[in-house]
C-alpha cells in the first residue's frame, strides 16, 4: 500500500475513537464516510452525526534530493441534524475531530505533522454551515498533513 493510503486508514482509525465513552462530546466515530457523493447519496438522518473524509490535494516538491515532501490536503464534512442550535453542536463536533486529530497529529510517524491549510501563510479554520430542507447542517474544513516518500513513492 501507499503511504498516502496508510495515513488515512491512520485517520479514519482515529475518527472511530469519538465516543462520548472515550471522553468526547459525540459519537461521531460511529459514522465515518469516505470519499461519499452527499449530493447524489445523502448520509440518512439517522445515521447522523457522521463525517465525510476526502484527500484531496497533494502539493509534491522536493527539499532533498531523491525524496518528495507530499503536503496532502484533508478535507472534512460533519453532519448533524439541524438542531435547535445547530451552530453549537457544529462546534462540538469539530472540538471532538481536532482532539481526536490532536492526540498524535504525525499518525504514528507515518507523518512529520498535521495542521490547519493555510492562505498566504495565514492559518485558518473556515466553518461553512448549510442547512437542507431535510434538516440536515454541514460544516466543512480542511486541514494538510506533510508527509515524506523516495522519488516515485505515493
Amino acid at each position: 500500500m501507499s503511504k498516502r493510503q496508510d495515513i488515512i486508514d491512520a485517520v479514519k482509525t482515529r475518527l472511530g475513537t469519538i465516543k462520548v465513552t472515550g471522553g468526547y462530546y459525540s459519537n461521531l466515530g460511529n459514522n465515518i464516510y469516505e470519499w461519499r457523493d452527499t449530493d447524489t447519496s445523502p448520509i440518512p438522518v439517522g445515521n447522523l452525526p457522521a463525517i465525510n473524509l476526502k484527500d484531496s490535494d497533494v502539493d509534491i516538491y522536493t527539499e532533498v534530493i531523491g525524496k518528495w515532501n507530499h503536503y496532502m490536503t484533508l478535507g472534512f464534512e460533519i453532519y448533524c441534524t439541524h438542531l435547535t442550535d445547530v451552530a453549537t453542536e457544529i462546534r462540538k463536533l469539530i472540538a471532538d475531530v481536532l482532539k481526536a486529530i490532536g492526540t498524535d497529529p504525525k499518525w504514528g510517524g507515518l507523518a512529520d505533522y498535521t495542521d490547519f491549510e493555510t492562505t498566504q501563510g495565514q492559518k485558518h479554520l473556515n466553518i461553512r454551515i448549510e442547512t437542507n430542507e431535510k434538516n440536515v447542517a454541514k460544516a466543512t474544513f480542511r486541514l494538510v498533513t506533510l508527509y515524506n516518500t523516495n522519488y516515485w513513492v505515493m
